[in-house]
């Protein structure tokens, strides 16, 4: 979970070597069904698109929940419907898999509920 937070963390600071240093090389990042941007295929692209959401949206981690090798994350930020949020939310959520020790794969969600039960939890 420390890993995860320290991504978002970097992401508002915009250093590429350290946020590559926790994004595995495989990783991928799904966006929220609907939503019109380009998935992210592997580490380099994650690392980039994170860096630059987390600028432009000012992303700030509202909620972190640890489900073993993945971390639900509530982000609060700027203009969160044009990544896919409710037109009047303020938040996205997102599933967050870790693997050895580096962000694996990002899967957002529009809602709270849509990544609890991703992760097996009830809303």
């Amino acid at each position: 979970m420390e890993r995860v937070r320290e991504a978002y963390r970097l992401s508002r600071r915009g250093d590429p070597r350290l946020i590559l240093e926790l994004i595995h090389p495989d990783a991928t990042w799904q966006g929220v069904p609907g939503a019109r941007w380009k998935a992210c295929e592997n580490g380099h692209e994650v690392a980039k698109t994170l860096l630059w959401r987390g600028a432009a949206h000012r992303f700030r981690p509202a909620e972190v929940i640890d489900v073993g090798d993945r971390v639900v994350v509530g982000l609060r930020g700027t203009r969160m419907n044009r990544l896919g949020a409710p037109w009047w939310a303020t938040k996205i959520y997102q599933v967050v898999t870790v693997r050895d020790g580096r962000i694996q794969r990002i899967q957002d969600y529009a809602r709270r509920e849509h990544a609890l039960q991703a992760v097996g939890l009830k809303t």
